[in-house]
């Protein structure tokens, strides 16, 4: 049997030799029921060495350097193997601190909570550690409940639970939004078409030369941060067409583009 792991590791050493697996005495207890690893009498050693890594041996599994991308290398192996587990030495390293994922949920259906976690379990099994959700009007925002009402927008509750679960399996979890472009579900609900820079507030552009505007999407922001337990928060700022092209018009009286 080819034992494959993905991404494709700096060494990856077997002897041909396999040993019979029963589970583990001592994996992680979230990560075994999340993934169904079964309880036996093999044990996980940590060690301490450069780089990260593991060694498998007969009923011992030696693991160094970063917990979760070890982990997620064992259970693809678990995977494959099933009732063995190959004689083997993997090393591995990444170009990339920020291994990132982006889901673009604003159009087709907002998954459940369970479609976001199944979602965080195949990422942690490729080693992933950021997850980027675009919502253009589905965050939660408890400010202005009305945007994203009649589209099926996430729940608090909801939000900080596919938050918890990310952080659990060390994937931090943060919101992509739109505050300039591609805000036509927002611009086009009554109250705030008199932030559109466009006379069809359906091109999604708000008119960032208008005071009162912007500070409508600095308070839509404000809101993102105070729920959000990343560092990071992505704004998107594509495909504003419109931009200067109309209400703000009225102020610079120069028409560019």
């Amino acid at each position: 049997m080819v034992v494959r792991i993905v991404p494709e590791p700096v060494k990856l050493e077997t002897t041909g030799k396999f040993f019979d697996f029963d589970g583990f005495s001592n994996f992680p207890e979230f990560l075994s029921k999340e993934f169904n690893i079964p309880k036996g009498t093999w044990t996980i050693n940590k060690m301490e060495r450069e780089g990260t890594g593991l060694k498998i041996c007969d009923k011992t599994v030696e693991i160094w350097g970063n917990e979760n991308i070890c982990y997620a290398t064992l259970i693809q192996i678990i995977k494959q193997t099933r009732t063995k587990l190959p004689e083997l030495l993997v090393e591995e390293k990444f170009t990339f601190k920020f291994r990132g994922f982006h889901l673009d949920i604003a159009r087709g259906g907002v998954p459940k909570v369970g479609t976001f976690k199944r979602i965080l379990r195949w990422l942690f099994l490729l080693k992933y550690n950021y997850f980027a959700i675009y919502f253009e009007d589905l965050f939660p925002w408890e400010k202005y409940p009305q945007i994203g009402a009649k589209r099926g927008k996430l729940s608090v509750e909801e939000w900080r639970e596919v938050v918890k679960y990310g952080k659990k399996l060390g994937i931090e979890v943060f919101p992509s939004l739109e505050l300039a472009g591609h805000m036509e579900h927002i611009l086009t609900l009554p109250e705030f078409r008199k932030y559109s820079e466009w006379h069809r507030p359906s091109e999604g552009c708000l008119n960032v030369a208008d005071k009162e505007a912007r500070e409508f999407a600095f308070s839509l922001l404000e809101e993102a941060l105070d729920k959000t337990e990343s560092k990071y928060i992505h704004i998107g700022g594509d495909e504003t067409w419109a931009m200067g092209r109309g209400r703000s018009l009225d102020k610079t009286r120069v028409y560019e583009g």
